[in-house]
């Protein structure tokens, strides 16, 4: 399949909680980022028919998952407050397909991910569109974040294939 149904410069693939990353979504398209909203719930966001209109339907990419990360320059986190996430899979699934992660800040993801270097943070809406445009300008630099992110990932042991043999050591033991 192509990349190009998924290709942007911003992706978001995740569920809506109001916690205002709809706020900070809608900032980055105010804005002119070129942005791809996936995931469920959306449609409880009192933004949905912005995003809708802007940016078509907003839907699951199971299928399409890596893909869809493939297809872009910088992938958003954002840590559910539901349940209390200090980092999630995806912190390790971006960084894996070499695209820049974007998440918003946790000192268990900076200690894994070094600030500027392996990735990048932000606290607030207005930090995360200035990061990104820092980003988008300076292409780079956004390279280099990637690729240092990817090696610390292979570096760290944080790869699928080294978690199995996490697993599989602790059964056996």
């Amino acid at each position: 399949m192509s990349t190009d149904k998924y290709k942007c410069d911003v992706v978001f693939i995740g569920h809506y909680e109001d916690d205002g990353r709809d706020e900070a979504i809608k900032l980055l398209i105010d804005n002119g980022i070129d942005l791809k909203l996936y995931g469920t719930e959306w449609d409880k966001s009192k933004y949905y028919d912005f995003f809708r209109d802007r940016l078509s339907e907003i839907k699951p990419v199971y299928n399409d998952y890596n893909l869809a990360l493939n297809s872009t320059k910088i992938a958003l986190v954002f840590l559910s407050k539901l349940n209390n996430d200090t980092y999630t899979r995806r912190c390790f699934e971006i960084p894996a397909t070499k695209t820049m992660m974007m998440a918003e800040y946790s000192d268990d993801l900076n200690t894994m991910f070094s600030e500027g270097k392996e990735a990048d943070y932000f606290k607030t809406k207005e930090e995360l569109l200035g990061k990104v445009q820092y980003y988008l300008a300076h292409q780079d630099t956004l390279t280099e974040v990637s690729e240092n992110g990817y090696q610390r990932l292979l570096r760290d042991g944080h790869e699928i294939r080294n978690r199995v043999k996490e697993v599989i050591s602790t059964y056996e033991k």
